[in-house]
């Protein structure tokens, strides 16, 4: 409350005069509304790197999360995921419950039992949480749980950007409160592809005409100067290449597979480029060792497969 209580005029008090009066009684009353402060969120981002194959790789860590006001709960969540290109095999985990990243997928989550929706535009998928009544430490346990997935034999090969967008309690928005934060916590799941491990030892080998495709099953010897194109999908159960043979991969749609292991002599090695072809030279192949490929075409992502290389 605010009172005026006296006034007071430049008159002065000569001759007898009165410059102020104090017995005035104006009252004002001053009302203080609260205002909602929308809620705060901060997570570590774990970027982490999904291997076709395996299992579900975590996204956030160290997440806190709070209201400002007390007494109040976190009721929605709107998380966004790009380069969603496979489908229902793509999937986010979050709240207990399996999340297929399919347009027009919606359901109920086991935890905090939230209603979820799905929408694809392009290839970016948003993930919409709602009708909840989460404390901040539940918030923070789903968002720590929070985790991707692919279950595509081949997935495709791109980066998945995870970003939780928007946070909202339920403190509403009377006299200009904020309920909704806008939010760029964002994760980065690579997603990378891999060929079983394993090898057997051989010995028998045969040669191939120049420029022409082994048959399927056949065992192969590419002697120097010997360059094989490729143009349809085609299986070698036993390859040796000796000096400066080369097999040229043509296009995406031919698949080179190796079943057995590679031998070497004394001046092989392994290399890949761009132009699509492999080459064996150097001497490190009689021992174990990983082969990373690098495509430029996709993104820059690498392409990595372990090979056990035994003489």
């Amino acid at each position: 409350m605010v009172s005026i209580t006296q006034l007071k005029d430049s008159g002065g008090v000569n001759n007898g005069g009165d410059d102020t009066n104090s017995a005035l009684s104006a009252n004002s009353t001053i009302t203080i509304l609260a205002v909602n402060d929308a809620p705060v969120l901060t997570a570590t981002s774990s970027n982490p790197t999904f291997i076709q194959g395996d299992g579900a790789v975590s996204l956030f860590t160290n997440s806190s999360a709070g209201t400002i006001e007390s007494g109040q709960n976190i009721s929605e969540m709107v998380i966004t995921i790009t380069n969603v290109t496979d489908g229902n095999n793509e999937v986010l985990n979050i709240d207990g419950t399996s999340i297929e990243l399919s347009d027009s997928n919606s359901g109920t989550t086991t935890t905090n039992t939230l209603s979820y929706s799905v929408a694809l535009t392009g290839t970016t998928a948003t993930l919409t949480l709602t009708g909840g009544s989460m404390s901040t430490g539940e918030v923070q346990t789903m968002i720590d749980g929070c985790s991707y997935q692919n279950n595509l034999d081949w997935p495709t090969i791109n980066n998945r950007v995870v970003t939780i967008t928007q946070l909202t309690d339920n403190g509403g928005t009377d006299n200009g409160g904020i309920k909704t934060a806008s939010l760029n916590l964002q994760s980065t799941a690579a997603v990378k592809i891999h060929t079983s491990q394993g090898s057997t030892s051989w010995s028998a080998t045969e040669t191939w005409n120049f420029g022409t495709v082994p048959n399927a099953n056949n065992n192969v010897i590419i002697s120097a100067g010997d360059v094989v194109t490729a143009s349809s999908s085609t299986t070698i159960n036993h390859l040796m290449i000796e000096e400066t043979g080369q097999v040229q991969i043509d296009g995406n749609s031919t698949i080179l597979t190796i079943n057995e292991t590679l031998t070497y002599d004394d001046n092989n090695a392994l290399s890949f480029s761009n132009s699509g072809s492999i080459l064996l030279k150097g001497n490190i192949l009689n021992k174990d060792g990983k082969i990373m490929l690098i495509n430029e075409t996709i993104n820059g992502l690498e392409i990595w497969s372990n090979f056990e290389i035994e003489q």
